[in-house]
Formats: C-alpha cells, sequence, structure tokens
C-alpha cells in the first residue's frame, strides 16, 4: 500500500471540500455537520445533524441515526415565577403573607402562601427551583431561615437558624448552589446550601457594620451594597 504526503492542499486559495461535508480549513481537518430539515445523504459514522424542521440533534453511527438530548443552559437564578415577601403594615404590624407573580405575564400578584414568621426586611436567595429567606425584624432582630418551593404555592417550612440574628434586610447573594447573607445590623457574612437544610455557617466579615444593604452576584462574584452605619 502507497503513503501519500502532502505540506497543504489549496484550491486557489479557498477552502476544499470533501465529501460529506468534511472540510479542510487552517490546516485543520473538520467533521461532517449538517443543518438542515432533511435527512443528509450519505454520512459518515460520527457524523453530526442539526433538524431544524424540530430542533432535535443527531448521531449517525452503525448505518442509522441516534437522536441525543440537548438541554438548554438555564443560568440558575433565572425562573418564570417571582415570589414577593411582604413586609410591615401601615399601622406598624407585621406581615407574613407571600405573593406571586409570573414575570412573562402582566397582571396582579396572587396569594402564594405564609412565611413561618411575620417580619419585614428579610432577605432572600434562589438556586431557581427553591427560595431561602433569612432574618428580618419582629420586634426585634431574627434568626429564622425558612424556605418555599417556588413551583408549589403554599407555606413556608422551617431550614434551619442563621448563626447570627439579622434584621432591617441584611443582603443576600447566591450563585445558585450557594447562598450568602451579609449584614443587617452586624458585620457578619454567613452561608448556606441552599438545596440542604440547616443552619447557617459563618463566612467571614465586612468591612462595615450596615443594614438597609442590597447584593447581587454572578456565578463567581458576590457585590453588597452597604446601607446605614
Amino acid at each position: 500500500m502507497s503513503t501519500l504526503k502532502v505540506d497543504s492542499l489549496v484550491n486557489g486559495g479557498k477552502t476544499i471540500d470533501f465529501t460529506y461535508n468534511a472540510k479542510v480549513s487552517n490546516g485543520t481537518l473538520k467533521k461532517e455537520y449538517y443543518e438542515q430539515s432533511t435527512e443528509p445523504a450519505y454520512p459518515c459514522d460520527g457524523a453530526l445533524w442539526f433538524n431544524t424542521s424540530d430542533d432535535t440533534f443527531h448521531v449517525y453511527a452503525n448505518g442509522g441515526w441516534y437522536a441525543t438530548t440537548a438541554n438548554q443552559v438555564v443560568i440558575a437564578w433565572y425562573g418564570a415565577r417571582g415570589v414577593i415577601s411582604l413586609g410591615a403594615t401601615s399601622a406598624g404590624g407585621y406581615r407574613n403573607t407571600l405573593e406571586y407573580i409570573t414575570i412573562a405575564t402582566t397582571g396582579n400578584a396572587t396569594d402564594f402562601g405564609d412565611l413561618t414568621v411575620g417580619r419585614h426586611g428579610a432577605s432572600g436567595v434562589s438556586n431557581g427551583s427553591r427560595i431561602v429567606y433569612a432574618g428580618g425584624n419582629y420586634g426585634s432582630a431574627q434568626n429564622v431561615l425558612d424556605y418555599i418551593t417556588v413551583a408549589t404555592t403554599g407555606n413556608a417550612i422551617d431550614f434551619g437558624d442563621l448563626s447570627v440574628a439579622r434584621h432591617n434586610q441584611p443582603a443576600g447573594v447566591s450563585n445558585g448552589t450557594r447562598g450568602v447573607f451579609a449584614g443587617g445590623s452586624t458585620d457578619n457574612i454567613e452561608y448556606i446550601t441552599i438545596a440542604t437544610t440547616g443552619n447557617g455557617t459563618d463566612f467571614g466579615d465586612l468591612a462595615n457594620s450596615s443594614w438597609d444593604m442590597c447584593g447581587w452576584s454572578t456565578l463567581t462574584r458576590g457585590v453588597i451594597h452597604l446601607g446605614y452605619s
């Protein structure tokens, strides 16, 4: 058997097209890939086909096309439903009410259920399926952690306890796995694992003690905006 070796293949300076959609470009042989509504003809094993008629993905092997499952990547804190924790009343009382909206559809809020303790200034974190509420003020700072399952209306369930009682809106940030609470009339920062009930664990300290705070985050970094000192 003879062996043919070449340093390069050119076709008037353009990419060379081979049979079955394989291409040589910049010295790299690219495998078969199709995006079309009909089944590709004469594929080789390992060929990939995205069926544009029904958005399914297929791999060719052993003489046939095999459908594969591909899930859309969803950012951890995104979802279709928003749940609002109500706070103090105009008469100085404390609400335990939860209401929800469907974010994509305009309309009024609907009753969801109740928190385990009525309070205002609680903070919340979520992993997309569960929301955990922390702290708040019920005449004094609270160390309460309770949670709901966002897809199912109903009352909140005890999650555990904060290591430090927090009132008047501590900051909450999350990467979808871990929820972190900071401040609330303290410089303490602590964290929970959202999917697993339990008490908060020390994370570190803020540079300053503060309350009436807010926080925002990416998957890797949380930013905490200090409020009143």
